[in-house]
């Protein structure tokens, strides 16, 4: 009887106490729940950054690579179409000229677009399209190239020599070598022998001095001068007093037996006059030399004078032969050797890859452009006659987008707050779980009733007594937090 007695007590307890086990077992799961929602919170978070980053990345991506073809060949249209405005040439005439700039561009160091500067230049000068395309174009490159000038001014000097000394665009392969030896054969550089050609190539074009005379002339006497100008103005000077400008002068040639002309009254070539020059002044003292110099071509002239003779028609020879050895592309490829020159050379094929692929693009966003600018114009003249709905109409749509940004950041700082919330409640929640197991009446209760329950479980009837009495004083002296633990279970339930 007391067995059975003691059973139904221990189930009865069993029963008593499961909801508030159930309670305590939620309670304590709180934290770990809180902690979850936290990580789902988190990665959802880690998501959405994801996604915006990619999105950015794939819209970057997407504008820089469209970018760059669309930039190339709007540049090299543009520079076409100044070459139609300095040209009068046929749309046949064009199509090649702008087919001869990518190919320069994809086979020299130059690109497509400095090749269409180059053809700009050219024709400013004066040339025609054939004669751009006959050799004029390729020979600026390749002066360029060769000496280390830019087009423009590689473009000025082809021009000049071939207006100045009557030289086709089909010569001018070789005309460029022969400057590439005078640079290789005298001290002056591009800038010099360009400065010296404005000053005395008109003049000695003009004499009927052949193109090598005067290069081997230039080179001859470039030790005399500080500048290329320097040189072609005494070297000007110097031809226009060949015919005697004085009777003293006259007199002086007559005296060193120089005769600068041939019987027909063409000009000797540049190695005769120097060696007469040569062999009339050998012999003399210094004084003598200078007043003879100074009398027939007077103080600046007399410095080409001098080189000539110091030269004779042997150095004028000699100097002449080099000169006609020189390759300006093997000049140009020596300078085009190691990594700068390659990385030139790829930096051209990139812009001509660019140019292909936005000159097919062009068209379509030309179209586009068209359409919208005819669209502009109506909405133009409405928001210049009805100023006050322009400012709503601006107004509404400021709204929209502020509307649209203002939510897209609320929700990302929803989610924010939401997990700043989640990381101050999960520490919370632990610390109060804690206090709970201390204060909490049910657990009062509980721990009263488990020592009846052990009691019984352990001694039988007399030790009910017992843990009645132990209940008893338990909840006695906790009363009030046992009541309040009741009206709680009253109120879940």
């Amino acid at each position: 009887m007391a067995s059975l007695t003691s059973q139904l007590i221990v189930t009865l307890v069993d029963r008593v106490t499961d909801p508030a086990r159930r309670i305590a077992s939620a309670i304590r799961d709180v934290p770990n729940a809180i902690d979850r929602a936290g990580e789902r919170n988190r990665a959802r978070m880690g998501e959405l950054r994801g996604q915006m980053v990619d999105a950015a990345g794939v819209a970057y991506a997407l504008t820089r690579a469209l970018r760059a073809p669309i930039d190339a060949a709007a540049s090299f249209e543009a520079a076409m179409g100044r070459v139609g405005a300095s040209l009068t040439a046929s749309d046949d005439e064009m199509a090649a000229l702008a087919q001869a700039a990518r190919d320069m561009g994809a086979t020299t160091s130059f690109s497509a677009i400095q090749a269409a500067d180059a053809i700009e230049t050219l024709a400013k000068n004066g040339l025609s399209a054939s004669q751009i395309l006959g050799g004029a174009l390729e020979a600026s490159l390749s002066l360029a190239a060769a000496t280390g000038t830019d087009l423009a001014n590689a473009g000025d000097i082809a021009t000049d020599v071939m207006l100045q000394f009557g030289k086709g665009a089909d010569e001018l392969s070789g005309v460029v070598d022969g400057i590439s030896g005078v640079l290789l054969q005298s001290k002056f550089g591009i800038d010099d022998y360009r400065l010296a050609l404005a000053q005395a190539g008109g003049v000695a074009g003009g004499l009927g001095i052949e193109f090598s005379d005067f290069n081997a002339a230039i080179a001859a006497t470039s030790s005399m001068f500080a500048s290329g100008s320097d040189a072609g103005t005494s070297f000007k000077t110097f031809l226009t007093t060949l015919v005697p400008k004085s009777a003293a002068a006259e007199g002086a040639m007559k005296d060193l037996g120089l005769e600068f002309f041939n019987a027909d009254g063409s000009m000797k070539s540049m190695a005769a006059i120097a060696q007469e020059l040569q062999d009339g002044l050998s012999g003399l003292s210094e004084e003598a030399k200078n007043d003879a110099l100074a009398t027939i071509f007077g103080s600046d002239a007399m410095r080409t004078a001098i080189g000539l003779a110091e030269a004779g028609a042997e150095g004028i020879e000699r100097l002449d032969a080099a000169i006609a050895q020189a390759s300006a592309a093997d000049q140009a490829a020596a300078r085009m050797e190691g990594f700068s020159g390659e990385l030139l050379k790829f930096q051209s094929a990139v812009e001509g890859l660019n140019i292909a692929i936005g000159t097919a693009l062009l068209p379509a966003l030309t179209a586009a452009l068209q359409a919208f600018s005819k669209m502009v114009t109506p909405v133009a003249r409405l928001a210049e006659a009805y100023p006050q709905l322009t400012t709503t109409i601006t107004a509404g749509v400021a709204g929209l987008v502020a509307f649209r940004l203002a939510s897209l950041g609320a929700a990302f700082g929803g989610r924010f707050l939401y997990g700043t919330l989640l990381s101050i409640a999960a520490p919370a929640a632990r610390a109060g779980l804690a206090i709970l197991g201390l204060l909490n009446p049910l657990a009062l209760v509980t721990n009263a009733i488990k020592l009846l329950k052990v009691a019984l479980i352990g001694t039988g009837i007399g030790a009910v007594l017992v843990g009645i009495g132990l209940a008893g004083a338990f909840i006695y002296q906790n009363w009030e937090g046992i009541a309040a633990a009741f009206d709680a279970f009253k109120t879940a339930f």
